[in-house]
């Protein structure tokens, strides 16, 4: 287990399966996975501050590689803040 994952508690309803960690203890995004309310994949991207969730920065997206440009944006915009 990832020492990211212990930032994060808890199943997501929507989407359980968890797909990967990263980033920092400050800065944490956890990559999850499931089936939406349609039937349809869905990707989540869960960002933790300061170990804290923001939700303004959470998002549902509909393809990994959606989910996979949000994450490597929000790296890049921490590594420049930090």
């Amino acid at each position: 287990m990832s020492e990211l994952s212990e930032l994060f508690e808890g199943a997501n309803l929507m989407t359980p399966e968890i797909l990967g960690y990263y980033g920092t203890k400050e800065f944490a995004i956890e990559l999850s996975t499931g089936t939406g309310i349609f039937g349809d994949r869905i990707f989540g991207v869960t960002v933790k501050v300061n170990g804290e969730s923001d939700y303004e920065l959470n998002r549902c997206l509909h393809s990994k590689t959606e989910a996979i440009n949000y994450i490597n944006k929000l790296l890049d915009e921490a590594e420049v803040e930090l």
